[in-house]
């Protein structure tokens, strides 16, 4: 008798569940087959005669690379006392393009990358529905479906991205997922955590801590590996550094009293119960190791490349020394929007970049220059939101240079 209470109660929860999930699709799917793609169709217009297009025996390959959370110099010389000019030179003697005046176009990493994966503002995508459940999916399904993807796979390009852990903000439809080989997942351990198992587990066998390090270390040591692969493709790196959490010194050894906390700013802060001067210093070490680490990256793929490639350096937002994610008046805007922004053209053609461009703007230049496509390009604006409410898009370009870029100290 209690078997059959049981099992009465198991199939009505799956039930249950299995009517959730369906409606959940159901209203996505149709959604997806509706105004969102006709949002693809009419502002993906490329004006590129069948006869001018190159062959995909001769496309450059590009490189993709974000580095979260990394600030602009300007930034990490005036609050984080760290002189990042040799990047900044090492970036200028392989002839990149530096943006130096770069900011990015939200705050957030899972609002930046679906707008520059696209290179369109958000309020294009989701202006259509007040729905904030649909807002996020159709903001997901835009960043997993992206323009950039799409467009380069009529040309032929294979699309491989490197998984980091991160699924909120890595999903994406590609042909190659390269990801490290774990003794574990974030499933079962997520399983394991609920147990006594944790302790032993987490102490003596491995830890968060590890796999995370090891994550970014295989996406540091493995893209210039994708060299050897057949051209032309893509590659999108999304890598969690120098973002919380601070694991790495700034030789990449490993730091004490690390706190596992991928939040950023003050809900880093308070979370991991650390104060701003706290943060500043770790950031620091894990941003000079990032610089020792990417110089390497890049060095080994222009090495390695048979053909010289596209690769485009990029931070998805700035740092969170003293950003505030619910407050605009206690935002410092010049730090968290102020980012590295880098190109390496073949040819070293250009002169449709410039020292303020954002993010949305990227493929637009990229497209037009090497694919002979005609996007206008957009007005580069910087949209500000608060974690409770992030599709509530506040336009503040012109108020990042009217906030102070330093602030007194003070504990969470």
């Amino acid at each position: 008798n209690l078997n059959y209470i049981l099992n009465i109660i198991i199939i009505t929860l799956i039930c249950l569940s299995m009517i959730n999930i369906l409606n959940y699709w159901s209203n996505i799917s149709a959604y997806n087959l509706g105004s969102h793609e006709r949002i693809f169709q009419n502002t993906n217009t490329i004006k590129n005669p069948s006869g001018n297009q190159k062959t995909s025996s001769n496309l450059p390959n590009i490189y993709y690379i974000i580095l979260d959370g990394y600030a602009r110099s300007d930034i990490h010389k005036e609050i984080y006392k760290y002189d990042n000019s040799e990047l900044i030179n090492y970036l200028k003697e392989k002839k990149f393009y530096i943006a130096s005046k770069s900011r990015s176009n939200y705050c957030y990493t899972n609002l930046s990358l679906p707008s520059s994966l696209n290179f369109m503002y958000l309020d294009d995508i989701i202006s259509n529905t007040d729905n904030q459940f649909y807002k996020t999916n159709i903001i997901n399904y835009h960043r997993e479906n992206n323009r950039v993807f799409r467009f380069l796979k009529t040309l032929g390009y294979k699309t491989i991205i490197f998984y980091t852990g991160n699924t909120s903000v890595e999903r994406i439809n590609s042909d190659i997922i390269l990801c490290p080989m774990m003794p574990i997942n974030e499933f079962q351990w997520s399983l394991i955590s609920y147990t006594p198992l944790e302790e032993i587990i987490g102490k003596h066998l491995f830890s968060l801590e590890n796999l995370h390090r090891h994550r970014v270390l295989y996406c540091f040591d493995n893209i210039p590996d994708t060299t050897d692969m057949k051209s032309p493709f893509i590659v999108f790196a999304h890598i969690l550094c120098p973002h919380p959490p601070f694991v790495f010194g700034e030789n990449g050894e490993k730091v004490n009293n690390v706190k596992i906390n991928f939040f950023d700013a003050t809900l880093y802060r308070d979370e991991a119960h650390e104060t701003q001067e706290e943060y500043i210093e770790k950031y620091r070490n894990q941003s000079k190791f990032t610089s020792k680490k990417i110089i390497k990256t890049i060095d080994d793929i222009l090495t390695r490349s048979n053909t010289l490639p596209i690769i485009i350096i990029q931070a998805d937002h700035g740092s969170g020394a003293f950003f505030d994610e619910t407050s605009l008046e206690n935002a410092n805007l010049k730090e968290r929007f102020s980012i590295l922004n880098a190109y390496y053209f073949p040819n070293n053609n250009y002169k449709h970049l410039y020292d303020t461009i954002t993010p949305v703007n990227s493929f637009r230049v990229i497209f037009n220059t090497y694919f002979n496509c005609q996007y206008k390009l957009l007005k580069d604006k910087n949209y500000y939101s608060t974690t409770k409410d992030i599709f509530n898009f506040i336009d503040v370009t012109d108020k990042i240079d009217n906030k102070k870029t330093t602030v007194e100290l003070q504990s969470p």
